[in-house]
Formats: C-alpha cells, structure tokens, sequence
C-alpha cells in the first residue's frame, strides 16, 4: 500500500495524464493528429513509414513500481482493472526493462471500458503499439518490433514499410479493413523523428455515430459533425459516395432510445469485465463512480471460468432527463 501512495496524478494543464511514482516521471501519452486526406497527408510527411492497425479499445498503460505492476487509464489513472489484469502481459519484459513502460490498446468483449468490440476475442487482449524508454523516449518501430518477438504478449498488426508514392497500397489496406469492421491505420515514422498521424474507416465513422447517437445530452453536437466531416471527406478522395447511404441507420439507436424513456426507463448500455477477485469488481465500481462521474447500476457478480465476471449498465442522467423533457413536450431554445 505504502508504494501505491507514492503515485501521484497530474490533473491539469498540457501534462494531463502524467503520473509520478515517487521521483520518477510516467509521461502522458501524446495524442496522434488525424489526416482527413490521406493522400495530402502521406506526401511529404517521411520518406519511409510503417502502417500499423489502429485498434478500436481502450488506450492502457503498464510500469513497474517497486516491485509491483501498475495499469494506468490515458487520463492517469491507476485502474483497479488494469492492475488486476496484468496476466495480459509477459512479466519477463519488466524484469528485462524495469524502468520502461508499455503502451497499448485493451479490446475484446468484456472490456470494462467499451460495450462492445469487433475482434473475436471474448475476454479481452493487450496490444502493444508503444514501448517508452528509461528516458521518457519511444522506442521506434523497428526497435518495438525486434523487442517484442522475445516476449509473450499481442502487438497491434504491422502492415509494412511504405514510401509516400506507395498511396494505392494503403488505400487497399483502408479498403481491406473497412470491409472487416475495423477502426483505422496510425502511419509511424520510421526513423521516429516525427509525430505519428491516424486515418479511420467509413466504418468507423459510422459505427462511433451508430453507438452515440443515443445518448443525446451526454454527446457534444462537435462529435457528430467531426465524424460526418470526415466521412464525406473519405467518400470525396476515394470517389465512393456509397457509404453516405449508411449515414441515416447509424441514427437508429436514437429511435430505441426514446422508446425506452417513453417506457419509463432509462439510458443506458451493458458492459462486462473478466478480474480475479471479487473485491476488484467492488473497486472498479467505485473507481469509475469517481473517476468518470457515472452512474453504475450492477447486473451480476459470478465467478466462471476461473474469473470473477461482472455485469453493469453505465447509465446515463443527461441523456435521460433530455429525451423526458423532449417526450414531454417541454420547451428548448436554440
């Protein structure tokens, strides 16, 4: 316990996410600019790049601290979860490389974190997509790449080295994994000197309006227009204006969401995680009470195949209350 009271989050300001454990600096992770012309944003950005898979999850991170391993969230913080979790990583890597840290995506069906996924994983998996240094530096990719072939543990897809004239290739690699219901690429300088940059999918665009467009009141109209931008945007440069006819069903969760509310009840959606003792899934209740200000409404508890597998519904009060004063005919103003 005394270790964990060492460890410190920084709230505020451009270092949001940093963590300190005692004397030693856990950098926040930085966040990846989007191209909306891929094109235009491969030409001139390095003369040689990788192509890796950007997984739809939840952004974790893994570092050892006195002798204990630790799981932060993106925003900073130690999550019960995570920190019960840790079978989802080699333990060798931390005894080779005690003072780095490991960066990747958390996905599966029973992400705490996500109600739901895309990958046939029922659990969840940890991918690695970023290994920082003693010195607070990004291993590049081939050195990430080298690394992790001696240890037991999932990385995201790599899909090659590139050069900016190689444009048609990574178009068919966009069109492959839009048709496999997949996120989007992050395109990494191979020599690390420059900021990697993301793309997603049309599928991913529809599939993010899919999922929030329930949850009126929670949502700000921005997140709607920056995925409708960036859909026309795909369907402009790829010169495929079929994707636009999607555009209205991805709204269809709305349509449910007011008849819940006319019935009564409220927003709200299911999630389930896999941990090792009942006493975390208590944790984790109260840990995302706190740290996301939610309301958490357990379902189960039950132990099954050697786990303790918790059911909860995240509900959602702004929602809700939204569509009540809508439904009861009660006036706004724009």
């Amino acid at each position: 316990m005394e270790s964990r009271s060492e460890i410190r989050r920084v709230e505020k300001g451009k270092k949001r996410g940093m963590v300190l454990a005692g004397d030693r600096v856990i950098p926040a992770f930085p966040s990846i600019g989007r191209i909306y012309h891929l094109e235009a944003g491969l030409r001139d950005y390095a003369p040689r790049f990788y192509i890796e898979e950007k997984l739809d999850g939840f952004n974790a991170r893994y570092f050892l601290h006195k002798g204990k391993i630790y799981g932060l969230t993106r925003g900073g913080f130690i999550c019960p979860f995570l920190t019960d979790r840790t079978d989802l990583i080699d333990p060798r890597f931390f005894k080779d490389y005690p003072d780095w840290i490991l960066c990747g995506e958390i996905v599966g069906g029973s992400n705490p974190y996500l109600s739901e996924s895309h990958l046939d994983i029922e659990d969840v998996g940890f991918f690695v997509f970023a290994i920082v240094n003693e010195k607070g530096r990004f291993l590049t990719p081939e050195k990430r790449y080298r690394l992790l072939e001696k240890y037991s543990m999932h990385t995201v897809r790599n899909f090659g080295r590139f050069t900016g004239n190689a444009i048609e290739k990574v178009k068919a690699i966009i069109h492959e994994l839009h048709r496999d219901k997949r996120e989007g690429v992050v395109i990494k300088d191979a020599r690390g000197l420059r900021r990697s940059r993301k793309y997603v999918t049309p599928f991913s665009d529809l599939n993010d309006l899919r999922h929030i467009s329930s949850l009126l009141g929670e949502t700000a109209p921005g997140y709607f227009t920056e995925r409708i931008q960036r859909l026309l945007a795909h369907c402009w440069e790829f010169d495929d204006p079929s994707h636009l006819d999607h555009l209205g069903e991805s709204f269809r969760p709305a349509l449910d969401a007011f008849g819940q509310v006319a019935r009564g009840e409220k927003v709200s959606e299911r999630y389930t995680m896999n941990v090792h003792s009942r006493e975390t899934a208590e944790t984790f209740k109260a840990f995302l009470s706190h740290s996301h200000q939610v309301e958490i409404q357990p379902v189960s508890l039950e132990q099954r195949n050697g786990f303790w597998r918790f059911v909860f519904d995240r509900r959602f009060p702004k929602a809700t209350g939204r569509l009540r004063r809508m439904l009861g005919g009660k006036l706004f103003y724009d």
